[in-house]
């Protein structure tokens, strides 16, 4: 058995349409994505099952989880497949493993990393692409350029916005059947993506104008009606401030929030992350050096934004 294990986004399915397209025999092959949330009861499940191969793509695990990986049985082959920002070094905790394989590499995101990894496996033999493989390359292109947020890219708001938008509203298994073989858009997903292209400018708009805590003192825009298929746009559609706090939804308690840093210096997720721990505020996070994921318990939501309020305050009064 082949198990597979993603995150719940567009970076994440296209990996696991990466894996479906390289795997033969796919009646033995099983894949699931997992918000961050979700991810420490998802891990635990899969240490009680069975499989000869494990995939592990666009995840940023902890240091314990990395450990924990160490654990499972010899036989089971494990490949680690991400471009996140990590605060410790992986391959030192799996230097004692050898059915551990890693690819961690930020220049790209997790399914054109996915996709090259993959390709490097089959240079010697046939290619496993098949006649998908354009359509495959043109979706983790799109893909890329979306989930590495590069606004000058052309593909940006003509292909990748409109991808992530499909994905949010069809849900992962509609997304994965239609867009399995490639990037190649029918009818409904161009009218699909027009219709979100309204919706998306009505959300950000009334936001804005009603749901919004606009700092100036501190250049910070905290949004506090969630609508996760729109948390990245703020930053397009209103680009005048340093900080992004955007409220995507509450789960298990955990209040998600999704961070974006909208200034060229050295100021990342990382140091963020760092100066809540400094301040003893417990949040579970990751993600790039400009943007990212929070998640804070709804007991610790009033020190959670004190605390960052405070911290984006010293940093541009510094």
């Amino acid at each position: 058995m082949i198990k597979a294990l993603s995150h719940w986004d567009l970076d994440g399915i296209a990996s696991i349409i990466n894996l479906w397209n390289a795997i033969k025999n796919r009646n033995n092959f099983e894949y699931k994505l997992t918000s961050y949330n979700n991810l420490e009861k998802n891990l635990n499940n899969l240490t009680k099952e069975k499989y000869q191969v494990l995939w592990v793509t666009d995840l940023n695990f902890s240091e314990e989880q990395i450990k924990n990986l160490t654990t499972k049985p010899k036989d089971s082959n494990i490949f680690y497949i991400d471009h996140h920002v990590y605060d410790y070094d992986i391959q030192d905790i799996i230097k004692d493993s050898k059915n551990i394989f890693t690819r961690i590499n930020r220049k790209y995101c997790g399914s054109l990393n996915t996709f090259l990894f993959l390709s490097n496996l089959s240079k010697n033999k046939k290619s496993f692409w098949n006649d998908n493989k354009e359509k495959l390359v043109e979706l983790n292109k799109i893909v890329n350029v979306y989930d590495l947020w590069q606004k000058e890219n052309p593909l940006f708001f003509d292909k990748a916005i409109p991808l992530n938008d499909l994905f949010w509203e069809y849900g992962f298994e509609k997304f994965f059947k239609k867009f399995r073989n490639g990037y190649d858009l029918d009818d409904e997903d161009i009218e699909t993506s027009e219709n979100k292209k309204k919706e998306r400018m009505e959300y950000l708009k009334d936001s804005y104008e009603n749901f919004s805590v606009k700092n100036e003192d501190t250049k910070s825009l905290f949004v506090l009606n969630p609508n996760k298929k729109f948390t990245n746009d703020f930053t397009l559609y209103y680009p005048d401030y340093e900080f992004y706090v955007i409220h995507k939804d509450i789960e298990n308690d955990m209040f998600n929030f999704s961070i974006r840093i909208n200034r060229d210096n050295e100021f990342t997720i990382s140091n963020l992350i760092m100066e809540l721990k400094n301040r003893n505020i417990e949040v579970s996070a990751g993600g790039h050096d400009k943007s990212g994921g929070m998640s804070v318990h709804k007991n610790n939501i009033d020190e959670f934004m004190d605390a960052i309020n405070n911290i984006f305050g010293e940093y541009i009064n510094a």
